[in-house]
This record gives C-alpha cells, sequence and structure tokens, in this order.
C-alpha cells in the first residue's frame, strides 16, 4: 500500500525528466503546487534549434541541461516537449492537457561533428523510407537543422479511441456477460494496438484505462452488491483481469 502512495507523487514529480516516453498530465498541477511563482514559457522553434541562452537558461531552472543528455531513451541530448495551441513548445509537464496540441520529443545533435549530426539526417529519412516500402509509420520525423522532432502521439487519434469506446455504451450492456463483451469489442482492441500500440505508448494507456473504467460501470450496473461501492468494483474488475487476462488485449499486458 505504502509503494502505491509513492508511485503518483513520484510520476508527477519527475514527468519533466522522465524514463521513457511518458506524459504525465497530472504533473502540471503538482507544478504550480510546488513552484507558484514559476510561470510557463513557451519558445518558438527558431530559439530552439539556435539554443537561444533564454531557452537553455528556462530548461536549466527545472534541472534540465540541453547541453547533457536528459536521461531519455540513450545518451544524446533530448527533452519532451508539449507544442501548445499557440504554436509555441513548452517543457511537458508546464503545459496543462487542456493547452497541449502535439506532443515532441526533440533530439539534439552533441556536439559540432559533423558525422554525428548525419546520424540525426539519417533517423529523419528513415521514416520516409519506411513509408515508401509500405510499412506502416506513425508521422515523418521533421529534421530543423541540428534539432530532430519526434511525434511522441497524436491527440486526435487518441480522443477518437475513446469517442469510439463511449458511444459503444457498454455499461449499459447489463444482460451480457463478460465471454460476450469480449467477443464484440476484444476484436476492435486488438487491432488498436496492433496498429496504434508500437507509436503510441503511453498515449494508449489512457485508451485502456479509459475501457477499464466503462467495464467498472458495466459491473456497477449489473451487480447490486457493486452498485453503490465504486472501490469494490474497481477491486473486483482487477480481479477478473487477473482471472481472465485473455478478454481483453490490455488485460493481458497487465493494465486491468
Amino acid at each position: 500500500m505504502q509503494k502505491n502512495k509513492l508511485i503518483g507523487p513520484l510520476l508527477k514529480s519527475g514527468a519533466g525528466n522522465p524514463i521513457g516516453n511518458l506524459r504525465i498530465k497530472e504533473a502540471y498541477v503538482w507544478l504550480q503546487d510546488h513552484f507558484p511563482t514559476v510561470k510557463p514559457r513557451g519558445f518558438s522553434l527558431s530559439e530552439i534549434i539556435e539554443r537561444k541562452e533564454d531557452f537553455i537558461e528556462s530548461f536549466a531552472s527545472y534541472g534540465l541541461f540541453v547541453a547533457g543528455s536528459s536521461g531519455i531513451q540513450g545518451e544524446w541530448p533530448k527533452l519532451l516537449l508539449t507544442q501548445g495551441y499557440d504554436g509555441f513548445f513548452y517543457l511537458d509537464h508546464s503545459l496543462p492537457d487542456q493547452l497541449a496540441a502535439k506532443h515532441w520529443l526533440v533530439k539534439f545533435s552533441r556536439g559540432n561533428d559533423q558525422k554525428l549530426e548525419k546520424i540525426l539526417l539519417h533517423e529523419a529519412i528513415d521514416m520516409k523510407i519506411a513509408r515508401y516500402l509500405g510499412l506502416r509509420v506513425l508521422k515523418d520525423l521533421e529534421l530543423h537543422q541540428r534539432t530532430l522532432f519526434i511525434p511522441r502521439f497524436d491527440r486526435q487519434i487518441i480522443k477518437a479511441m475513446r469517442q469510439t469506446i463511449r458511444r459503444w455504451h457498454l455499461h449499459l450492456m447489463c444482460n451480457r456477460e463478460l465471454s460476450n463483451l469480449s467477443a464484440i469489442f476484444n476484436p476492435i482492441l486488438q487491432g488498436w494496438q496492433q496498429y496504434y500500440g508500437r507509436f503510441y505508448g503511453s498515449g494508449m494507456s489512457a485508451i485502456w484505462q479509459h475501457m477499464n473504467a466503462y467495464l467498472i460501470r458495466w459491473m456497477r450496473r449489473k451487480y447490486k452488491n457493486l452498485a453503490r461501492h465504486k472501490r469494490r468494483a474497481r477491486y473486483a474488475l482487477g480481479r477478473l483481469a487477473r482471472y481472465f487476462p485473455n478478454a481483453f488485449v490490455h488485460w493481458k499486458m497487465g493494465v486491468g
């Protein structure tokens, strides 16, 4: 129990410099509570690729150094940035989720070695080659001089999947058993995972939680002893996920 209580605060406090491709939307509230006087600063594309002094100093105030590695997926200097609807780029957890339009992993070149810069160039064209060869590709990488912008996940696709789950109204299918729901919806969820899972990582986790939320509502309607007990229903769903992991693709991955 103590371990579970620590996970949330650790994720929020480390969201500005995480290991892996994560987006913790609640981290914005954590940042405002702990640093109320620090105002989020947005930067233009030119300020980032030219590594303007204000840009470097602003991110250094969060303990992030563009001259060194952030710890995200390797040794090259990287930052997780969120692009707002105003077109500016912000440190990922310094922008509230409702103002976020796109999410990027920004990879900077190391030093002035032209051979190393060619690595970024080749990375940028890899996706175009993959698309030409008929492979499934999320989006092309964007190379701006010595800085590579890698799209993390597409908010519009995530939004569309959430709306699809909502339109299913599965929480009203009280006459159906778990096996019926699995037969109806799991093939669709499997398709999403196969097509989008490899690209959207952290974005897909929100979809699985959304699906679980509707399954909890289904259980509370189906079983009278759970009708007024949301927490008990959540535990019951967890038990189902452990007993029947093949019912849904995300349960098989441990998201139950």
